[in-house]
């Protein structure tokens, strides 16, 4: 008879092991990642907070209650915040998982003449003009200049190219794959895309800014290319950093907001006010 495969689990300069059924439960070993969130080194605290974070991510029903559980018990400030903070991270990840896809581009409407079977024809499309680092259109290798003119080899026919690609997208959930029909240099791609959650607080499509262009460097992709027509709005890079800004702390207040209203609803739940 084989043995259990046994899971390794570092806890502040310290290994601890178990079999992958009981490590990182409400044990001792979860108990020692909380006790090491008040200790006097940072890079302990530090340590802790991250490990009860992947272990929260990979059992959400669980670890959300007994984090509020330990939450609510401790009266220590820093193990509170640490908690919170971890507890936010479960509840916010959750929440995005039913929302609508995403890509992480910005972007503007185009007309194109893309490549057909009887020539040339006219196109419009989805310029890219911007690839937010880190997201689901990096790393498929999406660049700045590819024209989107097609999702899942469905094209837009008298409507705004950039509307109907994001309602296309946000008709997905993230996880999901699209593929994408690319002009670059001439030339269609097809490129498949893993899409992540939307990022909380962004504005309803169409009620946002129109356009987040920043100079005239998205446009180096698309130079050379015959019969492109743009229809934009340049918009001046302070202007584009201070939208950003913007945009990062409506993320920030958005996620908070989600995190507290779980919160009010749990606490009303277990008789607390």
């Amino acid at each position: 008879m084989g043995t259990a495969p046994q899971l390794a689990i570092l806890i502040v300069g310290s290994l601890l092991w178990g079999s992958p059924t009981v490590a990182l439960c409400q044990d001792d070993a979860t108990r020692a990642l909380v006790d090491s969130l008040a200790s006097e080194e940072f890079k302990e605290r530090t340590q802790a907070q991250m490990a009860l974070s992947r272990w929260s991510l990979e059992q959400p029903d669980l670890s959300q209650d007994w984090l509020f559980h330990e939450f609510e018990a401790t009266k220590d400030p820093e193990v509170r915040h640490r908690l919170r903070e971890v507890m936010k991270e479960v509840v916010v990840v959750e929440h995005q998982k039913d929302g609508p896809g995403y890509v992480g581009i910005s972007m503007m409407d185009v007309e194109v003449m893309v490549p057909g079977d009887k020539g040339p024809e006219a196109c419009a499309g989805v310029s890219i003009s911007r690839v937010q680092a880190d997201t689901p259109a990096s790393r498929a290798g999406l660049l700045a200049g590819d024209v989107v003119v097609s999702v899942d080899k469905q094209r837009w026919i008298n409507t705004s190219a950039m509307t109907g690609f994001q309602e296309m997208i946000m008709k997905h959930k993230p996880g999901d794959v699209v593929e994408l029909g690319i002009l670059r240099g001439g030339e269609l791609k097809k490129v498949k895309v893993t899409l992540a959650a939307r990022p909380m607080g962004l504005p309803e499509v169409g009620k946002g800014p129109a356009i987040q262009f920043q100079g005239i460097q998205g446009l180096q992709g698309l130079q050379g290319i015959p019969g492109i027509r743009l229809n934009l709005m340049q918009m001046g890079d302070e202007e584009f950093k201070a939208l950003e800004e913007k945009q990062k702390a409506d993320e920030k207040k958005a996620k908070e907001d989600c995190f507290e209203a779980w919160l009010k609803e749990r606490r009303a739940g277990n008789g607390k006010p």
